[in-house]
């Protein structure tokens, strides 16, 4: 994309990722400078019916131009346990470890040691982008996060965790 918002090329699949999420590409370039802002160097997600797109800034740009890269990334679903779900869905609530090993009625270590399957599943770096996905997927899959005055609960982790994992024994409940 040129300085002036031109775009000399853009792929088949570019094209209709921006489709999907009703983006041009002068809008995807506006969005990934604001989240560069918020988390610099970090890539940025979009969400399409069904897949998510990392969009990240192209290295080594000519002088007044960029080249964003984007990569589409299953939604890896059916590899999540139960016990990453319901992890997964409390980070989304931004829990602490601590709040987290109460509320699974587990340890701290535990909950660490959960977290890495998780983050390597979702292929992500961090409990932030974890969270993102989350977010994603519920809206994806118009699973609710959480109950009506916005909070999480157990009945919704419930419904999350049912929807997400793969070995989601629909009886399991808090």
């Amino acid at each position: 994309m040129t300085r002036g918002g031109n775009v000399s090329f853009i792929s088949v699949s570019a094209k209709l990722w921006l489709g999907e999420v009703g983006m041009t590409p002068g809008e995807l370039l506006t969005a990934l400078q604001v989240s560069e802002m918020e988390t610099p160097g970090k890539a940025f997600w979009l969400k399409t019916p069904a897949s998510r797109i990392r969009v990240t800034r192209a290295a080594g740009n000519r002088k007044g131009s960029t080249c964003l890269a984007l990569e589409e990334l299953r939604m890896p679903i059916e590899s999540l346990t139960y016990r990453e779900a319901e992890l997964l869905y409390w980070l989304a609530f931004s829990k602490t470890t601590a709040d987290i090993a109460t509320l699974m009625g587990i340890e701290e270590c535990t909950v660490r040691k959960h977290s890495i399957p998780l983050y390597e599943k979702l292929l992500v770096e961090n409990r932030t982008s974890a969270a993102l996905f989350a977010c994603l997927f519920g809206s994806a899959a118009e699973v609710p996060l959480a109950d009506g005055n916005g909070a999480g609960s157990a009945e919704s982790c419930v419904t999350f965790c049912n929807a997400l994992a793969s070995d989601s024994p629909t009886r399991k409940s808090h």
